[in-house]
């Protein structure tokens, strides 16, 4: 029996090994070994590298799609829960990943920034099972910053859902402000690693926009709801300027005049 080690550099890949119940082997034959090993270890780096960048180019190119899809919905619609779903389908998918969920505050849940503790108002994704912040986001949230899971067994946090092994969160912001935390898991251990988080960051950046957009709407139809409840109560007004000047009965322009107190003053 025969073993040599196959090298690349000062890595080892593995041995190469070889059994004759014959012969002895002689220095000649472990020379000859040695340097089948050698281009062996060769190949096997090469082709090593080669599924490592096409894994990395069909993984860019899933990102990149991802971005897109994201970015076209937010052309499409001021909807914060649509975009929402739209930015938690894709990171899943673009990270191979079992599933994802992001959870929104309640601070600015309502639009307004109101001092209030922090907590969660609704849920996109598992929102039938998952009723509050998870640890991983509550430890996101914490951090300031993003949180990967290798493996939840080696970890206090309680999983969420129950079966996932590994996670990564990530907080969403507006104004530098917390809004929510993009939660992706799966049921396989070291599954996320610094280039999933990055890929989290510029969905965020989306999500945040899609926030902006949605709240500005909002504002704007809350504004034009005043303005036209205003434009009613100058019409109203005029109107009752109009009876005074005529010989209206009293008692009925005082109803009038009541009236329109209450309607304006809601």
């Amino acid at each position: 029996l025969m073993v040599v080690p196959m090298f690349i550099g000062e890595r080892t890949l593995g041995e190469l090994g070889i059994a004759n119940s014959d012969t002895d082997y002689d220095d000649h034959d472990l020379e000859l070994l040695q340097g089948v090993a050698a281009q062996l270890a060769a190949t096997i780096d090469r082709i090593r590298l080669f599924e490592a960048a096409g894994e990395n180019l069909n993984r860019r190119v899933q990102e990149l799609e991802a971005i897109s899809t994201v970015s076209k919905k937010l052309n499409e619609t001021l909807e914060l829960n649509i975009v929402l779903d739209t930015i938690r389908h894709e990171a899943a998918r673009a990270t191979d990943a079992d599933g994802a969920t992001i959870a929104m505050l309640k601070t600015l849940a309502s639009w307004d920034q109101v001092e209030e503790e922090v907590g969660l108002a609704f849920r996109i994704g598992q929102a039938d099972s998952i009723d509050k912040l998870t640890d991983v986001e509550q430890a996101a949230l914490d951090a300031n910053g993003a949180v990967i899971v290798e493996d939840y067994a080696a970890l206090d946090y309680a999983p969420q859902p129950p079966d996932s092994t590994s996670a990564v969160a990530l907080p969403l912001y507006y104004a530098e402000i917390p809004i929510g935390v993009i939660h992706l898991y799966d049921q396989r251990a070291n599954r996320f690693d610094e280039r999933a988080v990055s890929f989290l960051q510029t969905l965020a950046s989306k999500a945040s926009l899609g926030f902006g957009n949605a709240a500005r709407h909002q504002d704007q139809m809350n504004r034009s709801t005043t303005l036209r409840q205003r434009v009613e109560q100058l019409n109203q007004i005029f109107e009752r300027r109009q009876m005074l000047q005529t010989n209206t009965d009293q008692d009925v322009m005082l109803e009038a005049i009541a009236y329109s107190i209450v309607q304006s003053a809601g």
